[in-house]
């Protein structure tokens, strides 16, 4: 399967006919589609004007593309630099209802072709089309790949991983499946990461690599400062802006560890250190801070700090946070926001600001209600502006919409427990796999666009 993403980018990317300019091929068009969803273009308020934009990738301009009444089928994708294209589709008040955006497109190679791109209702989740290939039963690691691909590594046969995955460029699951064998027993990940073209699966005392560009695996070293892979397994991936990664091993639940595995874009592997060991803590890269791990431990700071160059975590002097299952998302450069999770007496945990530049006695600062949402994840959005997918108090996954200080329920268009968000290259916060409440497993992908 991940053979197959290496030749899809290029009817994306990478070549549109040998020998042949782009003005001797009429361009490319995109067909929009709504997958699942049957109300995307009729439920109430429905649109009634679209506009097409194209981000251009070199500036960041926005180029008009093409406009006109509600519902619009397909669109030219011109000529020109590569691009992000954008739909959005307004109601009689200028409210935005029916929204899409595709990954990065380069005109050039597509000329001639028809690509799909996925619309759905604004502030809300909607299912594109098809479904995975396998079951990935419940919390399936997941990563991005490829900025383009959504890539899951909960299922197994035996004594080997099986990778599935949703192609967020033509809009459909990847038709195959890859198979990556486990040094041992028991055979399933319980993290997950990828650097450059290569992914990096980690079990209960073990890691392993997948190769893209090869197509070979392999056992992955230990580094020094490790003494097991078990000491970061069952650990969130926290991606970097400079293409490394980092798997926080204090955000699982039990048992505590102080460890963080990054994983550069080389392959190497480096082992940091938390100052106090931590179990169902919460990390986030801050832009200009660095990763950010906060609570999980009834000892020591309430916050720690590591920057992109550092070799060791520094306390910032918060009080003990004994808080677990929590999230962090950005609020801005200095400072984040912990939503989610559970007190140290298991009741939900207060909703708080946490400034990272405080140097001495710094105290959470209260902002609005508690979350009601374990082992949270929280994607931000706009300043104070965050989606936070987590699991309810019967057990399901549930997302809560933050907007200020207010919170507003976001339904899934499944009910579903056990399910694994994370943010998509498309801007998109994807929600995959996890059971329905009697116990079958679900397919399909969930996209909530804000």
């Amino acid at each position: 399967m991940i053979t197959r993403i290496a030749r899809a980018a290029s009817l994306l990317f990478l070549l549109a006919s040998a020998g042949c300019g782009q003005d001797l091929l009429a361009p490319g068009r995109a067909e929009l589609v709504t997958g699942h969803e049957t109300d995307t273009w009729t439920a109430k308020p429905a649109p009634i004007h679209v506009v097409v934009d194209k981000l251009l990738s070199s500036s960041g301009d926005k180029v008009s593309i093409a406009s006109g009444d509600a519902p619009l089928s397909n669109f030219s994708l011109g000529n020109g630099a590569q691009g992000v294209y954008r739909v959005t589709a307004r109601d009689k008040d200028q409210v935005v209802r029916v929204e899409g955006w595709s990954v990065a497109i380069d005109p050039a190679a597509v000329a001639a072709h028809t690509l799909p791109l996925f619309v759905q209702r604004s502030d809300s989740f909607a299912r594109p089309p098809g479904l995975l290939g396998t079951d990935q039963g419940t919390a399936p690691p997941a990563v991005v790949f490829g900025a383009r691909h959504l890539l899951l590594g909960g299922a197994a046969q035996d004594t080997k991983i099986v990778l599935d995955g949703y192609d967020l460029g033509l809009w459909t699951p990847d038709s195959t499946t890859t198979t990556i064998a486990c040094p041992s027993r028991p055979c399933h990940f319980r993290s997950f990461a990828v650097v450059a073209s290569v992914a990096l699966g980690v079990g209960d005392d073990w890691a392993v690599w997948y190769d893209v560009d090869v197509g070979e695996s392999g056992k992955a070293p230990l580094p020094d400062g490790l003494t097991s892979f078990a000491d970061i397994a069952g650990g969130q991936t926290v991606a970097a802006p400079d293409g490394s990664a980092y798997i926080v091993g204090a955000t699982r639940a039990d048992p505590p560890t102080a460890s963080v595995l990054r994983i550069d874009a080389d392959k190497t592997l480096h082992a940091l250190s938390l100052v106090t060991p931590r179990a169902g803590a919460a990390a986030a890269w801050v832009e200009g801070r660095g990763l950010v791990v906060a609570g999980g431990s009834a000892q020591g700071a309430g916050v720690e700090l590591a920057a992109a160059d550092a070799t060791a975590f520094g306390a910032v002097d918060y009080g003990a946070d004994p808080t677990t299952g929590s999230a962090l998302t950005v609020l801005d450069g200095s400072s984040v926001l912990r939503v989610g999770g559970r007190d140290a007496q298991g009741n939900p945990a207060a909703t708080v600001s946490l400034a990272l530049g405080c140097k001495n006695a710094c105290t959470p600062a209260p902002r609005g209600n508690p979350v009601p949402l374990d082992a949270a994840r929280a994607f931000h959005f706009d300043a104070g502006d965050a989606l936070v997918v987590g699991t309810d108090k019967s057990g399901m996954t549930g997302a809560i919409r933050l907007t200020g200080d207010a919170q507003t329920p976001v339904q899934l268009r499944e009910p579903r427990k056990g399910a694994t968000a994370l943010l998509a290259p498309t801007g998109q916060v994807a929600v995959v796999g996890g059971v329905r409440a009697d116990g079958t497993p679900l397919r399909s992908v969930e996209l909530y666009l804000p």
